[in-house]
């Protein structure tokens, strides 16, 4: 296995080790968006997002709360980086368009 290779394995899992720790501290505090309407007392006009795939940081059909919020946390993730990867390859591509030192597009 070549050197590059080694090195992303590495830290792929090193990446899913930290969401497995963050779980753990995670998932007993509130996020921010909890905290804030505790500490300014409107929590409980909050409505609960049923419809949301990801309610609650729990997968439907899963036994175990920790495995449902583990995975829930680690599809987030991956949409996360899905869509930054796949806007930074867009804008690559835009800017190879460009000749070097040019606004111009290349023709």
């Amino acid at each position: 296995m070549n050197r590059p290779r080694k090195a992303a394995l590495l830290v792929g899992a090193v990446t899913v080790a930290l969401c497995l720790a963050a779980f753990y501290i995670a998932s007993n505090a509130p996020d921010g968006l909890e905290k804030t309407a505790a500490d300014l007392g409107f929590e409980h006009r909050a409505r609960s997002a049923e419809a949301s795939p990801l309610a609650g940081y729990q997968v439907r059909g899963l036994s175990s709360p920790a495995a449902s919020t583990i995975t829930a946390a680690l599809g987030g993730a991956l949409v996360c980086f899905g869509a930054v990867f796949g806007l930074g390859k867009a804008l690559a591509r835009r800017k190879s368009r460009f000749a070097p030192g040019s606004a111009r597009p290349v023709d």
